[in-house]
């Protein structure tokens, strides 16, 4: 039911701006015409708009063809929610976790777009699934890759560390989780790099968004 509903929408509007611009980006990258955007003015983290164009080169760049990859980011982290839940309390709330899950509006209606919250809040879930299986450096790079889509995804920092803590009561599996985590952020670093003088993309969501009245949720 919870593909069914996002697949329903899945063609009924045009993109959205913040669509097209990310539309944009991929396709500069598939193409080679801009592979590490340094021509234009980024103020998102790097990892979706290279997902995005991996997608788009497999299935297309079309309005429909980029946004069954939230769809599929969506099942994921459907998937991967069913199994934190499972191990964590069994089968009842299982249904119960799902069943909202799949049925929420917001998900709903997130989840058929083209936007970077469903491959994120997937990547979120991996991640917290990692951790509950005790994976540290799993988790860590997950977390990461969640944030690198999508910021606001470190929110999942402290569900993280409390399921590895949860599975393994030690400092071992918290420090392999930092270290995974280190490791995101120095790639997204060398990223930077790459692009030369290019304004850092921190620095653009700033002047974009941080400035704003009532501008807390940026990015």
């Amino acid at each position: 039911m919870g593909v069914v509903l996002r697949l329903a929408p899945i063609s009924d509007d045009p993109f959205h701006p913040d669509e097209c611009l990310y539309a944009s980006w991929a396709q500069a990258i598939a193409t080679g015409n801009d592979p590490w955007l340094s021509e234009v003015s980024i103020d998102k983290p790097p990892v979706y708009p290279y997902l995005l164009a991996a997608w788009g080169w497999g299935v297309g760049f079309g309005p429909t063809a980029l946004r069954l990859l939230g769809v599929v980011a969506s099942l994921l982290g459907m998937l991967a929610f069913q199994r934190v839940v499972k191990q964590l309390w069994g089968g009842c709330p299982v249904a119960a976790g799902l069943a909202l899950l799949a049925l929420s509006p917001v998900t709903v209606a997130l989840d058929a777009t083209a936007l970077t919250d469903p491959p994120a809040v997937a990547l979120g879930l991996t991640a917290l699934l990692a951790a509950v299986g005790g994976q540290g450096a799993t988790a860590g790079v997950l977390l990461g890759l969640s944030a690198a889509t999508k910021p606001q995804l470190m929110a999942y920092l402290p569900l993280v560390g409390a399921a590895l803590w949860w599975r393994r009561p030690d400092r071992r599996s918290l420090v392999r989780a930092a270290v995974g985590l280190i490791a995101v952020g120095l790639v997204i670093a060398g990223w930077q790099a790459a692009r030369g003088t290019q304004l850092d993309f921190v620095t653009a969501a700033w002047r974009n968004y941080g400035t704003r009245p009532g501008s807390a949720a940026w990015m």
